[in-house]
């Protein structure tokens, strides 16, 4: 794993295990970060591979394998909103901005699955709200 991706609250101290863990037994396992891992070195002239969808078409075209990327759908509500949020936009190239008012949300620290599917692409985990934005974004 990169520096600088482990949660920091783990980065100077201790990592705590679950009860079952065995003196002696591989770390790896426990953390859920036993997964293979291909290490990458993109150049200038690859620019489909500059996001993590074209890095998957590229490892699956490598190995022969399939891909598929499951199909979401977003539930709304239309409900009229408690107070009002203004946008300002300062380029006449901005074409489209959306935005989503999200409610009763606890941060908290993510689930270890979430915080190692950022580590392994190199970005510290900080809570439940910025890794979700973050895994939005790198189009998990």
């Amino acid at each position: 794993m990169p520096d600088g991706t482990i949660p920091k609250e783990f980065s100077d101290g201790i990592q705590i295990l679950p009860y079952e863990a065995v003196p002696g037994d591989s770390i790896f396992p426990y953390l859920d970060v036993d997964d293979e891992n291909i290490e990458l070195s993109i150049t200038p002239n690859r620019a489909d591979a500059l996001s993590m969808r074209g890095v998957a078409y590229a490892v699956a075209a490598s190995y022969g394998k399939a891909l598929h990327f499951p199909e979401r759908t977003l539930l709304e509500i239309e409900k009229p909103a408690a107070y009002e949020i203004s946008v300002a936009i300062a380029s006449d190239k901005v074409v489209t901005y959306a935005s989503r008012v999200v409610e009763k949300v606890t941060i908290k620290p993510s689930p270890q699955c979430l915080q190692n599917l950022l580590m392994h692409a190199g970005i510290r985990p900080i809570n439940n709200v910025v890794d979700v934005t973050n895994c939005v974004l790198l189009n998990f």
